[in-house]
């Protein structure tokens, strides 16, 4: 028992120096920088014959230690050899080495796995091959001109990934001191730890290096500061802990950031309502090879894309690099389909976009009727989050997503049921946006930050529509009224977000979205389903021409609706809802309510 305890003891203490020597190859000789290159320089000009010989002496001697110090018969004890970061070597000098059968050009990892494979050959050695980002087709090729033989290496992609919470934070509690941990600010950095960086180890681990490096100081900076570097965003939550601590300069992080310039397909829906397409095609492998994607399975069946960090870098660098989120809306602001509404996903990122910064709630909404007296109140698009698994004060965060700023994943979040939706008017997700379930009434629902601190909720009802002689057919109008109204859709009255109580009961706005027919509420005003003094505006169009105007597609808004004035002249025939519905008045169209 005591002579087990000592050998795994001094395994350890041999797998420490051996970390310490790769870290610090400078270590065992003040002369030498770095004592690997140094041996391969000295090598280099030695023959075939003698590395190969020296190999096997040196294998002979490790297979003679390990018979010395184990209980087991030795010679059954497998040796393995592994090549980390191979994604390099499959990549780099592609044409400096040649097939011996046809001439093809081979990368440098098919000499290293022939060259390891001849010297190792009958000594019992296993090769590792590990990288990331790795092509599979690349790594055959490679692994089967080497061995001259069909290839006999396993494929395995199910290395792990912090997929569950407490795996993740068990992991974490190892290194952060327990004593901040048990802190407001420690409970709250684990929270958000798991909601920014689940998935892959390495974006857990990188940042918990660059915490040691910098002596657990700012914790939360730090990790906005991590995210930033990797993804291009700012995140906006826990400004509070982030204020309470110290205002340092944060050190230059030392991580490589993702490279996304071979990826070419928009995740603007994503974006816009935290849905991804069921399956992203025959390609999905090369979306592993891309790191936008990873296997979760050794049979490198199943795909997922689910880590925050990938999913934000991606979006950003498609953004600013490929097709910009606007153009992906603006083309799609026709297209109604199972998974969105075309036109809300428009009128959402231009909620957003108008919400940049502060505004007077009058420019953004026409207020029908006698406008409440905060009509002219400046207002900030802000996200609602109860911290503590639900259990916690609710903290706000300011939005602004068309600048890469925000509290979350995800400007919206696509409610598929009533407790989706009910979690998410109880502050219980993350998105600021909702697009509530069809049942409940709205078709998106948002809140706001008055000047003066207090917040109202927003409802709003969205009308692609061309309406007759220029306006919206009354039917629609009547239901499009009663679809706002929160008498008539189920929500969260008893809460602590500070409302306005001079708002309405449930200090709701109401806001009917038409386009291009014009809304003209005026016409029904005295059908206004409310009860209970919930104001009621139409979105400013016009605004939104001016914000979008020099955006591609250029001068959107205001081409469609020149089309539609010129009643469909110059609309072109594509096959698909090239245009607004024409209304028939006669026909009552009925909504879930």
């Amino acid at each position: 028992m005591n002579e087990d305890m000592t050998d795994c003891s001094e395994s350890q203490v041999y797998k420490q120096r051996w970390l310490l020597f790769q870290l610090q190859p400078s270590f065992v000789h003040p002369h030498v920088w770095d004592v690997f290159e140094d041996l391969s320089c000295k090598l280099s000009p030695a023959s075939d014959a003698f590395i190969n010989s020296k190999t096997r002496d040196l294998l002979t001697s490790v297979r003679n230690l390990c018979f010395e110090r184990s209980t087991v018969d030795a010679t059954q004890t497998p040796l393995f050899c592994v090549l980390d970061e191979a994604q390099y070597a499959a990549s780099q000098l592609q044409t400096s080495f040649r097939s011996d059968n046809n001439g093809a050009h081979r990368p440098v990892l098919r000499e290293i796995v022939r060259a390891w494979e001849s010297q190792a050959s009958g000594h019992g050695v296993f090769m590792v091959v590990a990288g990331t980002g790795i092509s599979k087709d690349v790594v055959d090729q490679a692994m089967t001109s080497a061995i001259m033989k069909d290839s006999r290496y396993r494929w395995c992609s199910d290395t792990g990934a912090f997929d569950h919470v407490d795996i993740q934070e068990a992991y974490l509690r190892k290194y952060l001191p327990s004593e901040y941990l048990a802190s407001d600010s420690g409970k709250r950095l684990l929270e958000r730890l798991w909601y920014w960086l689940h998935g892959r180890h390495r974006f857990t681990t990188g940042y918990v290096s660059e915490l040691l490096l910098n002596g657990f100081r700012q914790p939360h900076s730090l990790l906005n500061a991590y995210i930033l570097h990797f993804s291009g965003f700012k995140v906006t939550d826990s400004q509070e802990y982030v204020k309470q601590e110290q205002q340092d300069n944060l050190p230059v992080l030392s991580h490589y950031r993702l490279d996304f310039s071979k990826l070419k397909k928009s995740n603007a829906h994503y974006f816009m309502r935290a849905t991804l397409p069921i399956a992203l095609g025959t390609d999905e492998e090369t979306y592993v090879e891309y790191g936008f994607a990873r296997f979760v399975d050794s049979e490198t069946k199943t795909v997922a894309v689910d880590e925050p960090l990938v999913l934000l870098a991606a979006t950003h660098w498609i953004n600013k690099n490929h097709s910009t989120n606007y153009k992906y809306f603006a083309n799609r602001i026709k297209v109604h389909d199972q998974l969105s509404n075309g036109f809300e996903n428009y009128v959402a990122f231009c909620i957003d976009l108008a919400f940049m910064k502060k505004r007077p709630l009058s420019d953004v909404f026409s207020f029908v009727g006698t406008p409440p007296h905060w009509a002219n109140f400046e207002a900030e698009l802000v996200a609602l989050y109860r911290t503590g698994d639900g259990r916690g004060p609710v903290e706000e965060s300011s939005v602004r997503f068309c600048a890469s700023s925000g509290p979350s994943l995800t400007l919206g979040v696509n409610a598929k049921s009533p407790e989706e939706t009910t979690a998410w008017l109880d502050s219980g997700c993350h998105a600021a946006l909702c697009f509530p379930l069809n049942s409940m009434g709205p078709d998106i629902m948002f809140v706001l930050k008055l000047s003066d601190g207090s917040r109202i909720w927003v409802a709003v009802q969205n009308k692609y529509t061309s309406g007759k002689n220029g306006s919206m057919a009354r039917p629609v109008l009547r239901q499009a009224m009663r679809s706002v109204t929160p008498s008539f859709y189920f929500i969260d009255k008893g809460n602590d977000t500070h409302p306005r109580i001079d708002a309405g009961t449930c200090s709701v706005l109401r806001v009917i979205t038409s386009f291009p027919a014009d809304a003209n509420i005026k016409r029904c005003i005295e059908e206004d389903p409310d009860t209970e003094g919930h104001s009621i505006a139409i979105l400013n169009i016009e605004l939104l021409k001016q914000l979008t105007k020099k955006m591609s597609p250029v001068d959107l808004l205001q081409t469609l609706e020149e089309r539609w004035r010129l009643g469909g002249k110059k609309r072109k025939r594509t096959g698909e809802n090239s245009g607004p519905v024409q209304e028939k008045p006669k026909k009552k169209i009925r909504l879930k309510i």
